[in-house]
């Protein structure tokens, strides 16, 4: 799970955070290190493993919270707001790794977001909520095709010419 907020100790490298998410998993010292270097490598962050997350710029810490999910070798990556407060250069650049890195890494995204640049960059499949209940769900491009909530249709418009 890559979180809102990050959740990065600011006390610990990068490589640490990293290193930390993998804890729950029964791995030895090298095995998770192997891990850890490999994830700060596909998410293009190898060079900054020894510094804190307080010397990052935001996108760089989105990249250590992913590198720090990724490194578990999910099935399914949770994604909760990822992409807030990146510029539409960053967010472009980082929709197209995580796409590349779960058809790399067969998981599958579990994405939470109310940006539809977000949701029809990632998405084939799609659950609608309005006010915590489900208006909607199926194939993406059929919601699209045929919206039958409001919220819907507003996102509709926003990503269809």
């Amino acid at each position: 799970m890559v979180f809102q907020d990050l959740a990065l100790w600011p006390n610990l490298s990068v490589l640490d955070n990293v290193l930390l998410g993998q804890s729950a998993i029964e791995l030895n010292r090298r095995k998770a290190g192997a891990r850890a270097d490999q994830a700060l490598v596909m998410c293009g962050i190898e060079a900054l493993a020894n510094r804190l997350p307080g010397e990052l710029s935001g996108g760089q810490q989105q990249r250590v919270a992913l590198a720090r999910a990724i490194a578990t070798r999910p099935a399914f990556l949770f994604l909760d707001e990822l992409f807030v407060g990146l510029d539409l250069v960053m967010k472009t650049n980082l929709l197209s790794e995580i796409l590349a890195l779960a058809e790399h890494r067969q998981f599958t995204i579990l994405l939470v977001t109310h940006d539809p640049v977000e949701v029809t960059a990632l998405c084939s499949s799609a659950i609608v909520l309005d006010r915590g209940k489900v208006v909607e769900t199926g194939d993406l491009e059929e919601l699209l095709h045929s919206p039958q909530s409001e919220t819907l249709r507003v996102f509709r418009q926003h990503t269809l010419p």
